[in-house]
């Protein structure tokens, strides 16, 4: 309604001050020729008909100009790293919560000797990468975008003998995903947009001669971006890249697309 009311403010005074013109001009034109024909009703329609031509364009101008600085269709390709933190999907993923069949299932003491075992050897402090991000996305619609995501993360562990306090084992796990996402911006706006996401792919879990493929999920329930070319954003989701994520992205064309 603002912008409408500009225009309409800027039309008006323009075909003023365009009127107030082609009255002087067409005098002048008439005095410099030394003709004393008249001002006829043509000549005026002729000049006021160009004018209003001339406005038209203008208008026209400023309107592209205004929408392309506010619509994200004027970057074709979007590519965005992050992080996030612990969901249950990654955690169970990491820690073999998601696995299926007794190679696979936690291990427990099946005789005295096991339990012996058991007793006598700890983990020591574990290191661990939840959920690492990265994403492409083409943008189809304003408000819809396709894309895909890459998912990385790790555990490594050590295990300890409580007696010497030795090394006895080693622990190294990785998960990585591949999941293809639906964007949706609900809510645009200048270097600000509002969107959620859905997603379905697959996930890997790899520690040292064992792994397992299993199907896995990716949402994002809300997610806010803030820039325009380059921008930071923040999202709260669930699934395979963790409840709370933020990171850095980049919007941009191919040359072809400029």
């Amino acid at each position: 309604m603002q912008r409408l009311y500009r225009y309409m403010v800027f039309t008006v005074a323009a075909v003023t001050a365009t009127f107030t013109a082609l009255a002087q001009e067409v005098e002048d034109s008439a005095a410099h020729s030394g003709s004393s024909q008249p001002i006829t009703e043509q000549m005026i329609e002729q000049s006021v008909a160009k004018s209003v031509t001339n406005i038209e364009f203008e208008t026209t101008r400023k309107e592209q100009r205004h929408s392309k600085q506010i619509s994200d269709i004027r970057f074709r390709h979007n590519l965005n790293i992050g992080i996030g933190t612990p969901s249950l999907v990654n955690t169970a993923l990491i820690r073999d919560g998601l696995v299926i069949g007794d190679a696979y299932e936690p291990w427990m003491p099946d005789n005295l000797s096991d339990e012996i075992h058991a007793n006598r050897h700890y983990w020591g402090k574990e290191y661990v990468i939840y959920s690492i991000n990265a994403e492409y996305l083409y943008t189809v619609k304003p408000w819809l975008s396709l894309g895909a995501k890459c998912n990385f993360g790790a555990l490594w562990r050590n295990e300890y003998n409580g007696d010497t306090y030795d090394i006895t084992g080693r622990q190294r796990s990785y998960n990585a995903a591949a999941i293809f996402n639906i964007h949706f911006g609900w809510l645009r706006r200048n270097v600000v947009e509002l969107y959620s996401a859905i997603g379905v792919g697959l996930a890997a879990r790899i520690e040292r001669h064992d792994g397992i493929i299993v199907p896995m999920f990716d949402a994002t329930f809300i997610g806010l971006s803030v820039g325009r070319r380059v921008y930071g954003f923040v999202e709260l989701g669930g699934g395979i890249s963790g409840v709370a994520r933020a990171g850095i992205g980049v919007r941009f064309n191919t040359s072809k697309q400029q």
